[in-house]
């Protein structure tokens, strides 16, 4: 006797799938303070572009930020394909998806050849998927890099570290919490 898959199956495997894709874990009160940590400035460079000084992060924080944050294991990225624009300088465009702990975030990153050849290309090309991470992983707090689009920068600060300590701090309501964040 042979069991058939029938359409009704087809439909709650499908189902079963889209729904395990879509659990939303809720975010631990370690993470949703992390996440609401100011930028520190060490992490803060400056690059001048048309005249003007702009403020970013690297892409390889963003990602030590997000494992911080989530686990290696508890965010991801998808990215759509690459749209590349082609000319003396060809500019790369590229959607990504940025999903972390049932939280999706999207954003679009840019990358401009310095001139029409693969090796700029592919420079150009590295540069967009780098951008559009950062872009969507901005959404998600200052820490991540909200606080640069904000031109006074009031949430960029202290390291991490620093800023726990200033927590403890702050926290200590009696003489033994005060002990605990000397320690």
């Amino acid at each position: 006797m042979s069991a058939e898959i029938t359409t009704t199956d087809r439909f709650f495997a499908a189902l079963t799938a889209l729904t395990a894709t879509r659990i939303v874990t809720p975010l631990t009160d370690a993470q949703r303070a992390m996440l609401s940590q100011d930028l520190p400035r060490a992490e803060v460079k400056v690059r001048e572009q048309s005249g003007q000084k702009l403020s970013y992060v690297d892409g390889a924080y963003v990602i030590e930020r997000l494992n911080a944050v989530f686990g290696f294991d508890g965010w991801t990225s998808v990215y759509g394909a690459p749209t590349i624009i082609q000319g003396e300088r060809p500019v790369v465009y590229v959607q990504v998806t940025l999903r972390a702990m049932g939280v999706e975030r999207g954003d679009v990153g840019v990358g401009l050849a310095s001139r029409n050849t693969g090796d700029a290309l592919e420079t150009a090309i590295k540069a967009a998927f780098t951008d559009a991470l950062k872009r969507a992983a901005r959404t998600l707090g200052a820490s991540l890099g909200l606080a640069l689009y904000d031109k006074e920068q009031a949430t960029v600060g202290y390291a991490f570290a620093t800023q726990d300590i200033i927590t403890a701090f702050d926290g200590a309501r009696d003489l033994e919490a005060h002990k605990a964040a000397e320690e």
